[in-house]
């Protein structure tokens, strides 16, 4: 069983670039399990996509992501990424769960805070997500608005998932 190794998100984290400026991501691990060696981990990604065309028609975007990632510590085994709550679940205690949201708004606002994306994309996973994945998007939402962006649009896109534009507010 995995048990927690985090009591509280840590004040700064690790902002990783994939060397062109354009793409960022932190890996937070918050739970362990000594038994099978692997390590539970909070992943977010803000990407830069270009000449792709969301919902709402627009050439560039950053788009903040994130997932769980299951990794065996020795790499014998690949591993596992999920953005499903209900497979999460079955691996972390209650107390490793409730970081989860907090680490992934900590990420959310440090990576905003360095790229200053003018544009940001978010897309649910799943089609007609259930009331408490939609509680989490609206808890990023909230964040990113108070780091100077309004939702442009929001909606539902050809694949009946939830997505939100945001762009940032002129200072």
């Amino acid at each position: 069983m995995f048990y927690s190794i985090l009591d509280c998100v840590p004040e700064s984290l690790d902002i990783y670039e994939d060397g062109t400026g354009k793409d960022y991501r932190t890996s937070v691990a918050i739970a362990i399990c000594d038994e099978t060696q692997r390590v539970i981990s909070v992943d977010c990604s803000l990407s830069y996509v270009f000449g792709h065309q969301p919902p709402p028609e627009c050439s560039f975007f950053h788009e903040f992501s994130f997932a769980i990632t299951i990794a065996d510590l020795n790499d014998v085994e690949l591993p596992f990424v999920t953005q499903d709550r209900n497979v999460v679940r079955g691996y972390l205690q209650d107390d490793a769960v409730r970081i989860i949201m907090p680490v992934v708004l900590a990420c959310c606002s440090q990576m905003i805070e360095r790229v200053k994306p003018p544009i940001i994309y978010r897309v649910t996973k799943m089609r007609n997500p259930v009331s408490k994945a939609l509680q989490k998007h609206e808890l990023i939402t909230s964040l990113i608005n108070a780091k100077g962006y309004a939702v442009q649009e929001r909606g539902t896109d050809a694949h009946g998932r939830a997505f939100w534009l945001h762009v940032r507010s002129p200072h």
